[in-house]
């Protein structure tokens, strides 16, 4: 199953990967660094990753979705794969998706001769990268969720919304409005979902001067697109928060979001499971009495949910559990500033395995520290074990990281990218962490820091057996004084033997 996010900032990344999670350490350029490397291991050393695979009695992936799982993999080279025009305006940052044999799907914002439309871009692992085409006009803030075996939801704003739907075999659909611009205030939040058997479910927040609503609607493979359903209304504008949304291969799902404090409420932080012999059950409560922001939501293969956000005051990372058919635990604090830190923590996303080990990364900015650099970390969840230790994976600094994209193999591996800002304030750079089921955590430059080139936050696509793909926009300014821009890929694929 792959889930699609809005991305935050322009741009995005392209990379194949079995993951390992990794500590930030050295300078951007730096190979490779590793903490807990194994005995005659060298420190520092660039070397293929060697995933552990599962054993039959802890790892469930359907499907033979852990297949390939202890393969050693190593990062091809970035290409370049398009241009992008000069009077193109980025409405959201491109998005791809990635199914099980490699083949991966690229959208995004493009000017072509019609206008502002949305472009679809396919990647094969023998035909390479193919030219990049319509299938939208008029489009802006694509988002794309494609399953293992190649079916594909696209779904993007047109005013309302529309659609299309995408197999190996007929190609993309012609598109369909889903919700049309009249019925609607300010449409936002767009996320999409799809399982293995190819039905998606699209969630939106609509949002009015009179109230904020939270909707959702399902397509099936069979029958198409089934109806819109209204899951909650509040009063006035952005009384909702932006809704999270994680689905199973099986097509069960959770979708979290927050109610902001009213005069007659207090803040609450919600959550909604469909499934898929019941449909939607009712709302349950996650967490109240301090408002949570920016909420994620991820699911594991037996159903278990977890959540994490940020409080309004900035200072922890909250986390809460759920159990298929249960209620959601208490909330605990797992992060955040420590006794005499002033700063913010915030940021929080989530992703979980098969089993429903579960890791969460966030962003710490510390302004008691000199510098008030921000600096990514990362926390694991061992089911059944607990929480372990939380780990800085860059060093505090000046330089400031944002836009984390986290994504997790069906065997416990993760990886995480993410965009920073340098001291100098022009120069940026992409990172990337990577953590192995075993424990181990490394960090290095997916996109090295140059002089006059500015790559933007990457999107991921990550396969269940941990193959993956992140795409980024690059801005280039040259010596006369223009500005260019060009969309570019990486790829972490089985290495040769």
């Amino acid at each position: 199953m792959l889930i699609a996010v809005r991305a935050p900032t322009f741009g995005v990344v392209v990379a194949l990967l079995s993951l390992s999670w990794l500590a930030a350490c050295g300078a951007p350029s730096a190979p490779e660094t590793t903490t807990g490397q194994p005995n005659g291991a060298t420190p520092g050393a660039t070397q293929p990753d060697v995933a552990a695979a599962p054993t039959s009695s802890t790892r469930h992936g359907a499907d033979g979705a852990t297949a390939g799982c202890g393969l050693q993999r190593a990062f091809e080279p970035a290409q370049r794969i398009g241009d992008i025009a000069p009077q193109t305006t980025t409405f959201g940052p491109d998005v791809v998706g990635l199914d099980g044999r490699g083949n991966a799907m690229m959208l995004g914002t493009r000017w072509t001769s019609g206008g502002q439309n949305i472009v679809a871009q396919q990647f094969s692992p023998n035909g390479g990268w193919q030219l990049a085409h319509p299938i939208g006009s008029g489009a802006r803030f694509p988002q794309i969720a494609m399953n293992a075996a190649g079916a594909a939801v696209a779904v993007w704003d047109q005013s309302g919304l529309a659609a299309s739907y995408y197999t190996s075999t007929s190609g993309w659909q012609p598109a369909q409005e889903i919700l049309q611009a009249e019925r609607v205030g300010w449409i936002g939040a767009v996320q999409v979902a799809i399982d293995r058997h190819g039905d998606a479910i699209v969630t939106w927040r609509d949002a009015s001067r009179l109230a904020t609503e939270l909707w959702v609607r399902r397509y099936s493979a069979r029958a198409g697109w089934l109806p819109p359903l209204r899951l909650d209304r509040a009063e006035h504008e952005n009384t909702l928060g932006e809704p999270s949304l994680a689905m199973d291969d099986a097509g069960n799902a959770v979708l979290l979001w927050t109610r902001t404090p009213q005069v007659d409420r207090p803040p609450a932080l919600l959550a909604r499971r469909f499934d898929v012999e019941r449909g939607w059950r009712s709302t349950q409560l996650v967490s109240s009495g301090t408002e949570a922001l920016a909420a994620k939501v991820a699911l594991g293969a037996r159903g278990e949910a977890i959540a994490v956000w940020h409080q309004a005051d900035g200072h922890a990372i909250w986390a809460a559990r759920a159990a298929l058919d249960g209620p959601w635990q208490t909330p605990e604090r797992i992060g955040g500033l420590a006794a005499g830190q002033t700063g913010f923590a915030h940021g929080a996303t989530v992703a979980a395995d098969a089993r429903g080990d579960a890791i969460v990364a966030w962003l710490l900015m510390e302004t008691s520290r000199l510098g008030n650099g921000v600096t990514v970390v990362a926390r694991r969840y061992r089911a059944g074990r607990g929480w372990d230790s939380a780990r800085a994976l860059e060093r505090p600094g000046t330089a400031r990281s944002q836009a984390l994209q986290l994504r997790m193999d069906a065997c416990g591996n993760a990886l995480l990218t993410w965009q920073r800002f340098h001291d100098d304030h022009r120069t940026t750079s992409v990172w990337y962490g990577r953590h192995s089921a075993s424990g181990q955590w490394r960090t290095a430059a997916l996109v090295v820091p140059a002089v006059g080139v500015q790559p933007g936050a990457p999107h991921l696509a990550l396969t269940p057996a941990g193959d993956a793909i992140a795409v980024w926009a690059e801005g280039r300014s040259g010596s006369d004084g223009s500005w260019t821009r060009s969309m570019w890929a990486r790829r972490l694929v089985p290495a040769a033997r």
